[in-house]
């Protein structure tokens, strides 16, 4: 009757594949007559027994996806000392290697008064009321942090004060850690959106990535001048 003895490499470590448990080298350092590591071979004598083990390395796109995964496969063939050849086994682990963070930005612009919304240019007279919706997105997979938006008001236009403050311009799931405003061209940010307000800037710590809440949506309005 032959003994075999099966070994799984993982990690590093030689597992038994019935119990998944890594097998204890001390335990059978009298069955161990040799044991080399080359070029990511691993040859092991068990009790007149050749196990070769292969591991190969392979990283590949998924185009369907447009996932990147890094494969390994470990092999292991035997033979015993009657030089019977086995059927190998083979076992496989993938790593889904995640992008990295990338935003995008689209702004639209409503008139109040007409209802008239548009990405590009919506008309208007003097005295209109005018709302820009800021939408960013996040379509990596890992998050994006320090994410900073800065808008300045357009010419001949004045900030509607409160309007970027209100709860209703605020993104109702993930609303800015921060909102900042600039009074003159060049000078500093404050919390107050006292007037004159020549810029805003909205602020997030971070901003999650397609597998969770990867979408912001910011208002705030405008009045042309009458002059």
């Amino acid at each position: 009757m032959k003994t075999r003895m099966f070994a799984k490499l993982l990690g590093g470590l030689i597992f038994n594949p019935l119990t998944r448990k890594p097998i204890n080298l001390l335990m059978y350092k009298n069955m161990f007559k040799k044991l080399t590591i080359l070029l990511g071979t691993l040859i092991i004598l068990v009790s007149g027994v050749n196990l070769t083990s292969d591991i190969r390395h392979l990283v590949s796109v998924d185009t369907a996806n447009g996932l990147l995964l890094s494969t390994n496969t470990a092999n292991v063939e035997w033979t015993d000392n009657q030089n019977n050849v086995y059927l190998p086994a083979s076992d496989t682990a993938i790593i889904r290697i995640l992008s990295a963070p990338t935003l995008s930005i689209a702004k639209g612009v409503r008139n109040i008064r007409t209802g008239e919304f548009s990405q590009d240019t919506v008309q208007a007279v003097r005295g209109d009321s005018m709302e820009f919706i800021l939408v960013i997105e996040n379509s990596g997979d890992t998050e994006a942090n320090d994410v900073v938006i800065a808008d300045s008001i357009p010419i001949s236009t004045e900030y509607i004060q409160g309007s970027a403050l209100d709860s209703m311009s605020l993104d109702p799931i993930g609303p800015p850690d921060t909102i900042t405003f600039q009074h003159i061209e060049g000078g500093i940010y404050d919390e107050t959106d006292i007037l004159p307000v020549v810029a805003i800037k909205w602020e997030w710590s971070s901003i999650g990535g397609i597998s969770g809440y990867n979408t912001r949506t910011i208002k705030f309005k405008v009045r042309i001048r009458e002059d």
